[in-house]
């Protein structure tokens, strides 16, 4: 991706109600198994929401690592997919499953009793991301393990 006045168009933004009922920390540790909150990223927490924002593509490994292990490339990438605009995407992910250290992806943030964890990423090229976050796959495996590194410059 190319940079617009100084700065990359790459945008990460994962963020959560925090319910009454629910411990600040718990949440934390559910939002941190999808997000790397020691990458560069920037804190925008407040007492009703749980909100992290960063341009470091590499804050997403977490998510990135999850998908592969629990081999749901496929149904990650079909569902990214299809709720993709050009400039951006935005999914959700059940924070009891996320607490859990599992990813379950919901198209609609109703699908997660306590309220999801919503992710939205914009970028210029949301193709490219989708394509590094949840590649093609051939039996279940990734086609393009060459393109695992990806750099902001890509996007």
């Amino acid at each position: 991706m190319k940079r617009e006045g100084g700065c990359y168009t790459v945008k990460i933004e994962v963020r959560t109600r925090l319910n009454p009922t629910e411990n600040k920390g718990k949440v934390y540790g559910a939002v941190g198994n999808i997000i790397d909150v020691k990458a560069d990223v920037i804190d925008l927490s407040n007492n009703d929401f749980i909100t992290f924002t960063s341009s470091n593509i590499n804050s997403i490994k977490p998510l990135f690592e999850k998908l592969r292990e629990q081999k749901i490339l496929e149904a990650a990438r079909s569902l990214l997919l299809s709720v993709k605009t050009p400039e951006f995407i935005m999914f959700h992910i059940n924070k009891q499953a996320a607490y859990a250290n599992k990813i379950h992806l919901c198209a609609e943030a109703g699908e997660s009793p306590l309220g999801p964890i919503t992710v939205v990423v914009y970028s210029k090229n949301i193709g490219k991301f989708i394509d590094w976050l949840t590649p093609p796959t051939f039996k279940g495996r990734p086609v393009n393990l060459g393109r695992e590194q990806l750099s902001l410059e890509d996007l």
